[in-house]
C-alpha cells in the first residue's frame, strides 16, 4: 500500500470534473472517436533537429500518463546522435522479428 507521505514528487491538483448529460457524453464520445478514426501512423520524418524545449514538453506529457498507483514508473532517454538511434532502430526491428516469430508459433501459424 501507498501511504500518501512517502511519496516523493508532488501531485499536479487536477480540475474539477464536467458534470456531462447523456447527450454530452454521447456527443464527446462521438467526436472523440471521430478525431481517433483520422489518425495514422507516418514514417516520413524531417532531417532537421527538433528544439529541446519541444523535446522536454513532449516528454513532460508523456511522463503524466496515468499509471498503476500513479507512480509513473517509465524512463525517457532523448538521443540525437543519429548512429545510436540507427543501432537503435536495428535492434528494436529484430527484437520485433523474433516477437513476431513466436507469436505466429504460438498460434500455429506458419510464417
Amino acid at each position: 500500500m501507498f501511504a500518501r507521505e512517502k511519496l516523493s514528487y508532488a501531485a499536479v491538483q487536477l480540475s474539477a470534473r464536467a458534470e456531462l448529460t447523456d447527450e454530452q457524453m454521447q456527443a464527446a464520445a462521438l467526436a472523440y472517436y471521430q478525431t481517433m478514426q483520422q489518425r495514422h501512423t507516418v514514417r516520413d520524418f524531417i532531417d532537421r533537429e527538433v528544439p529541446e524545449e519541444i523535446i522536454q514538453h513532449c516528454i513532460r506529457t508523456a511522463g503524466s500518463a496515468p499509471s498503476g498507483a500513479n507512480h509513473q514508473p517509465w524512463h525517457f532517454v532523448a538521443i540525437r546522435n543519429p548512429e545510436i538511434k540507427h543501432k537503435i532502430r536495428l535492434a528494436a526491428e529484430a527484437r520485433k522479428r523474433s516477437f513476431m516469430q513466436v507469436a505466429v508459433g504460438m498460434n500455429g501459424l506458419k510464417p
